[in-house]
């Protein structure tokens, strides 16, 4: 199947196109772009993160599709920091009815580790007090992880059976609700610990 020139065979191409405006806004709302790191922005950032990262990572795992479902559990870790930050997350009601649009989530879900890697670092760095095991339990191996994930892929989309778009719709509805809770939270910090989100 084809995207705009772009043949699904390199899903990976068309997901991160597709994506690619919420991608940015995400990363400047999450503050990690600034020259220095605040609680408050690291705490948005958790919120979000455990507003969506659970929900999605239980559809995905418990696909009867066992490529898709490589997926490693980090949402407890994720949780459990939020839990000490003092953060309630607001569940999400995630539904991912096809394949093709839990290959859309678990893009989110692999790349969203693989930025880790440099938050880890930040967070080791400039506020090493605050809780952070989510973020370096998804750092370690990340890049491994990401390369598998890419691979997996091509794999899943190679034979066209898969609709690509339902994959980047899939993505893009990961990244709306990571914004709404971030918006929500940068606009009023004190949403975060109240269980922020729509």
């Amino acid at each position: 199947m084809a995207d705009g020139g772009i043949h699904a065979a390199d899903p990976i191409h068309v997901l991160r196109r597709g994506v690619a405006d919420l991608h940015d806004r995400v990363d400047r709302l999450s503050g990690f772009g600034a020259p220095s790191i605040s609680s408050d922005a690291y705490r948005s950032l958790v919120a979000a993160l455990a507003s969506v990262v659970p929900a999605v990572e239980a559809a995905v795992i418990g696909s009867d599709d066992a490529l898709v479902a490589d997926v490693p559990p980090f949402a407890p870790l994720l949780l459990d920091d939020a839990r000490r930050l003092g953060i309630t997350p607001q569940p999400w009601a995630v539904t991912l009815d096809d394949a093709a649009q839990r290959w859309g989530a678990r893009y989110v879900l692999a790349g969203s580790q693989l930025g880790a890697v440099v938050i880890a670092r930040r967070l080791r760095d400039e506020l090493p007090e605050l809780p952070r095991a989510y973020f370096t339990a998804a750092a370690t191996g990340a890049g491994e992880r990401w390369a598998a994930f890419r691979s997996d892929a091509r794999v899943a989309f190679a034979d066209d059976e898969l609709d690509v778009s339902a994959a980047v719709d899939a993505a893009r509805d990961v990244f709306e609700r990571l914004l709404a809770v971030l918006e929500r939270s940068v606009c009023d910090p004190s949403t975060v610990g109240a269980g922020g989100g729509r």
